[in-house]
């Protein structure tokens, strides 16, 4: 395993102004109270009017700072008090810790969180964009953060079962380590999941790139390697198992929304280009899943932008 990652103690909220945040509010505040860690908040609206917009997209530019963030206080304090009760109790709000500028969302938000030491950043659902997606906020964060990014896409609930998959490669292991974090602290069971996807590039649909022995043989070593590694691991961490499944990354990983209450996958950083044309396992996932998704990056991997 890798050096142990420390249980996060400095959330950082990104909120917005339409209301999308209302689940990541609560799963932040949930978590404030549950870690413990202290909660912050960063919003931030464009700096000038969108000349070719609805006027209503300038409003918070036209109110001014101060305006928007009061009326942020009003929009969370509201939230708040809607809390369904297997959430409750709540860490306190503490909007005094609000931050409201205007500027660049992704950027404010990313730098908001160095600024603070932040080892945690949650934010409110993925909204894809149909065709070449070539980034948004979510997108932005993501393959910036300098700390692993939650997105809570649906109502928060208790974690109880928390899903974190892996190749066993050195940053799969990192984010391995971040949901053992978790887990030992909120007292709730984690498994590690190995997709095991047989290679197709090159091949027509519905055949395989290699001979069935070969992947037979592949899969069976996969399957080996992983099985030890855990099981060693499984000892030494009570409330620790495994699954090892053969299928497509991505749809084997949307699989485990409805089992798990939170999944947690390492990410390495592709932006715009990159990502539309050449792929991303993590950016598919955080498009189209259900569940909360917690990314955990790779800060020594250069990103391409």
């Amino acid at each position: 395993m890798t050096d142990a990652i420390a249980i996060p103690r400095n959330l950082m909220l990104a909120v917005d102004s339409q209301g999308a945040c209302e689940d990541a509010l609560l799963a932040a505040l949930w978590l404030a109270r549950a870690l413990p860690a202290e909660l912050e908040y960063v919003h931030a609206f464009p700096p000038r009017p969108i000349l070719w917009g609805k006027a209503s997209q300038a409003a918070e530019w036209e109110a001014g700072t101060e305006a928007a963030a009061e009326a942020l206080r009003e929009q969370l304090t509201h939230i708040a008090a809607r809390a369904p009760e297997a959430l409750l109790p709540l860490a306190p709000l503490h909007l005094e810790r609000l931050d409201v500028v205007s500027a660049h969302a992704a950027t404010r938000i990313v730098a908001r969180a160095r600024e603070r030491e932040s080892d945690l950043l949650l934010l409110g659902p993925h909204t894809p964009r149909p065709g070449f997606d070539f980034g948004g906020t979510v997108r932005a964060v993501l393959s910036r953060a300098p700390c692993p990014v939650w997105i809570q896409p649906r109502p928060a609930r208790v974690l109880r079962h928390i899903a974190v998959a892996t190749d066993l490669s050195a940053h799969a292991l990192r984010a391995l380590e971040f949901g053992l974090a978790l887990g030992s602290r909120l007292d709730a069971r984690v498994t590690a999941v190995h997709v095991f996807e047989p290679p197709v590039l090159g091949a027509p649909e519905g055949y395989s790139a290699a001979p069935v022995y070969v992947l037979e043989d592949a899969e069976r070593s996969a399957r080996g390697s992983f099985e030890e590694q855990l099981g060693a691991l499984e000892a030494s961490r009570p409330g620790l198992s495994h699954e090892f499944v053969r299928g497509g990354a991505v749809d084997s990983i949307l699989a485990l929304e409805e089992r798990f209450d939170l999944v947690v996958m390492g990410s390495h950083g592709h932006t715009g280009f990159a990502a539309a044309l050449l792929g991303s396992v993590t950016h598919a996932v955080a498009r189209r899943i259900r569940a909360p998704l917690c990314v955990v990056p790779d800060l020594e991997r250069r990103f391409l932008h």
